[in-house]
Formats: structure tokens, C-alpha cells, sequence
């Protein structure tokens, strides 16, 4: 063999050693998905939130076990609006789902065991595992400026302590950064609660909301171009949930000059999975830490965008990322799936 071709190959090898490649496949999603807006997996099934239908998708075969739910007052209906989806976790032993005023409770195949009536349609709640107890979300005013925060309840929705709080950037008549106006991202998982601030950190607390540690990266900065503002903008005046109040807010429309340091991220199989706006060479990347904020890997992934800002329906479970994909030209939904180990 060539010494020099030899020579190259050695160089190579652990090169090639020390990147992670992502493994893709891409398999049809059941005819009756018609516009999934969220995906919560556990390690053998997927559960598609679609309007006020909920369909159960094996992992094996990728066919429909079930599909339940609609819109309505019943014991197995849900009741939405514009602005409020329906929101659903997946726990050890049944599906915990909540709608207006009301939190339902399915098993795991989709049947209906109880439901429990909210006093409050303000506060977004997520169960706390393995204690009968959730975390929940809302907003409030203190000294002219909204606030967002977390608090702790019992098991009969009443609060307790707030141990995370967070000042919202918007007020009316004050300036208005498109850029940052999502509300922290928090989930409770592996015993832990997990809350995101505006600065990129995200903060791991115990079950008492005692914080243990909390993930700080660089992930580079991604600039926001006047192609992407203009996408954003017309998001805006045609999005139902901000179209009404586009015309009082675009007067006060002022764009940061990047992006927030992270687009989204999830918490499964004792990891976390950090998803920056930032691309390197126009690849997403999704950065895995364990649980106490050491970077594990980084590994390039393809990921499908609803708008400049959110990404379309996805979850992790498996090692795999699974990300629902609208296949435009035959009005369906397919499913990818990337290996992520």
C-alpha cells in the first residue's frame, strides 16, 4: 500500500471515531393525523395530539392502536379555544391531559378513568412523578411589570410555594421583541423538575423545587436577517392566536439582532436534549447533557420548521428523535425518525 495513502488512513480513522452521525429514517403516519401540534412518547408508543383527537402510535409498526378524544363537554371530550391547545404527559401508568378547566385521565391504550374540574384556566399544569403533586405555570403583576411563575400544588390543584419566577419582556406601549416572547419551557421528569430562563439556563430542581444544578453552554449566536424578520412578521399577522392584536402591537415591533441562545429542548431517558437556534453548516444540532449539566455529545439532526420560530411536533424517546413532517404534495404526515445515541 502507499505509504502516504497509509499514513492518511491512520490519521483518519479516529477522526471518523469521534463524530456522531445520526441515522434517518422517514415511515408514513395513519391517514387520520390531520394536523398533530404536539408528540409525548414512552418507549413503546407515541401520542399525537391533533386538534382534540389523540391518536396512540405503535413504535413497532408505526400503525394507530387508538384514537380518542374530541371537542366537547363529556367525560371523554375536551374542551379548546383559539389560544388554549390541549396539553398531554405522558406518565409511568396513564396519560395525564389537560383542557379547559379540566384535567382528564386515560390509560395508557386511551381509556377513560376520571377527570378532576379546575377552579382556575389560567394555570398550565404538569404532574410530578412519583409524588402526588404538580408543578404549574401563570402570570401575574407586580410593581407595573408581568412576571411568569412556577409553583408547586397538592393534589387537589391548591398552591403552594413559588420557586421560579421570571420577568415577561412585554407590556402594552413598551417596545416588543418577536424574538422573545415565548414563555419558559418546564417539565417534570426523572424526579426533577426542569424550567427554562430567557438567558438559555436551564435550571434542574429537586421535587421541592430546590435547585441541584443547572446546564450553561455556549452555542453560538444566530443572526436574525431581514428575510427571517419579514417570515416572522407575516407569522404574525396570520397566526389566529396574535392576528387580532397584530395592528396594536406592530407599531411597538422591534427585533433583537439574534436569536435567543436556545429554540427549544426535552427532557427523557436521563438526559437532556438542548436544540440551539444556532446551525452549523446549516444543520441543527441537538446537544445531549446528563442530568447533572455535563455535555455528553453533539449530533447534527435534520429538523423540520413550522415557522422561524417552532419547530413541527416532536419528541424524544429511545435514543430517537421523532418529528412529525408534512408531505405537502399528498396532504399527508409522515414521521422521521434519527438516531440520536
Amino acid at each position: 500500500m502507499n505509504l502516504k495513502l497509509l499514513f492518511f488512513l491512520v490519521l483518519l480513522v479516529p477522526i471518523i471515531a469521534g463524530l456522531s452521525f445520526a441515522a434517518v429514517k422517514t415511515v408514513p403516519l395513519p391517514a387520520d393525523v390531520i394536523n398533530p401540534e404536539s408528540i409525548d412518547a414512552d418507549p413503546n408508543q407515541l401520542y399525537i395530539v391533533d386538534g382534540a383527537s389523540i391518536h396512540i402510535v405503535s413504535l413497532t409498526d408505526f400503525k394507530t392502536i387508538k384514537t380518542f378524544g374530541k371537542q366537547g363537554e363529556g367525560a371523554q371530550e375536551f374542551m379548546l379555544n383559539t389560544w388554549f391547545r390541549l396539553k398531554l404527559y405522558v406518565q409511568s401508568d396513564h396519560l395525564f391531559i389537560q383542557s379547559i378547566s379540566r384535567v382528564s385521565y386515560f390509560s395508557k391504550d386511551g381509556n377513560f378513568k376520571n377527570e378532576q374540574r379546575l377552579t382556575s384556566r389560567s394555570v398550565n399544569f404538569v404532574p410530578l412523578e412519583n409524588k402526588n403533586g404538580f408543578a404549574g405555570s401563570n402570570t401575574g403583576q407586580e410593581n407595573n411589570s408581568l412576571f411568569f411563575y412556577l409553583s408547586l400544588y397538592d393534589g387537589n390543584f391548591q398552591k403552594g410555594i413559588t420557586f421560579f419566577k421570571e420577568k415577561v419582556p412585554f407590556r402594552p406601549g413598551a417596545v416588543f421583541d418577536p424574538l422573545d416572547q415565548k414563555e419558559p419551557v418546564f417539565y417534570a421528569r426523572c424526579g426533577k423538575i426542569f424550567v427554562i430562563s430567557r438567558n438559555g439556563i436551564i435550571h434542574i430542581m429537586d421535587a421541592t423545587g430546590k435547585e441541584e444544578t443547572a446546564i450553561k453552554y455556549d452555542y453560538g449566536k444566530l443572526e436574525a436577517t431581514q428575510k427571517v424578520k419579514d417570515e416572522i412578521i407575516e407569522f404574525y399577522k396570520t397566526d389566529p392566536r396574535v392576528a387580532m392584536a397584530f395592528e396594536s402591537i406592530k407599531k411597538d415591533m422591534k427585533f433583537s439582532d439574534t436569536f435567543p441562545p436556545v429554540r427549544d429542548y426535552r427532557v427523557a431517558n436521563e438526559k437532556v436534549y438542548v436544540f440551539p437556534y444556532y446551525k452549523k453548516a446549516g444543520k441543527s444540532q441537538v446537544y445531549i447533557f446528563d442530568l447533572k449539566g455535563k455535555l455528553l455529545k453533539t449530533v447534527p439532526v435534520e429538523m423540520s420548521e413550522k415557522n422561524p420560530l417552532d419547530f413541527y411536533p416532536y419528541a424524544v424517546e429511545n435514543d430517537k428523535l421523532y418529528q412529525a413532517i408534512e408531505d405537502i404534495d399528498n396532504e399527508s404526515w409522515q414521521l422521521r425518525v434519527t438516531d440520536i445515541k
